[in-house]
C-alpha cells in the first residue's frame, strides 16, 4: 500500500496504517533530516516528532502533491521550528562516535564516505536539493515543494550544486571520469 492509503487507513481508525507508514518513511526521513539538522541525533527526534504531529494532530493531506513530498514537508516545517528554538551551539552538540557508527552503517563503501564529505562541504541548499532529487528520487517540482522554491530555482540549485560537488571532489582526487 501506498503512504496515502495507509493514511487513509490511518484516520479511518486502523493504526496499522500509522505504523506502516513509520515503518516505510523512519529511515529516509531521518537521513533526509541529518542533512537539514546536521546531526543525526537530532534528525531521530525530529522525525519522531514529525510522526507524532501525523498520529495526534492528523493533518489533512489534499492529494496537490505527493504523500512523501508532503510528509517531507511537514518534517523540515518541524525541523526548522525546533532549531529556531535552541541555541546553534546546543543544536550542533552530538555523539560523534554514534554518528559514525551510523554513517559507516549506512555508508558502506570509500566512495560514498568521499561523497558524503563532499557533500558536507557544500552549501546547504546545493546538499538538500541533491539528497532529495538524486537519493530520494523526487521529481524536481516535489523537491521545489519541500524547499519552497520554485521549479526553476530547483534547476539552478542543481545545476550550481552539481558543479560544487564536482569541485569538491576533484580536490579528494576524483576525476571527472569517475565521477
Amino acid at each position: 500500500m501506498s503512504g496515502e492509503e495507509n493514511y487513509r487507513l490511518y484516520l479511518d481508525g486502523d493504526d496499522e496504517g500509522l505504523v506502516s507508514i513509520i515503518k516505510e518513511f523512519r529511515d529516509p526521513l531521518t537521513l533526509y533530516l541529518a542533512g537539514v539538522a546536521g546531526s543525526f541525533s537530532l534528525a531521530e527526534e525530529y522525525a519522531e516528532e514529525t510522526f507524532f504531529i501525523l498520529a495526534a494532530k492528523r493533518p489533512r493531506f489534499n492529494g496537490k502533491s505527493s504523500f512523501k513530498t508532503w510528509l517531507y514537508a511537514i518534517a523540515k516545517n518541524t525541523a526548522m521550528k525546533a532549531m529556531k528554538k535552541v541555541s546553534r551551539e546546543v543544536a550542533l552538540t552530538e555523539d560523534k562516535t554514534a554518528e559514525e557508527n551510523l554513517e559507516d552503517a549506512v555508508i558502506s563503501d570509500e566512495r560514498r564516505r568521499t561523497v558524503r564529505r563532499a557533500l558536507d562541504r557544500v552549501a546547504d541548499d546545493y546538499r538538500e536539493a541533491l539528497y532529495l532529487v538524486y537519493i530520494e528520487q523526487m521529481s524536481n517540482g516535489d523537491a521545489a515543494k519541500v524547499m519552497k522554491k520554485s521549479k526553476r530555482q530547483i534547476e539552478n540549485l542543481l545545476y550550481r550544486a552539481r558543479s560544487a560537488l564536482r569541485r569538491e571532489l576533484e580536490k579528494e582526487g576524483f576525476t571527472y571520469e569517475d565521477l
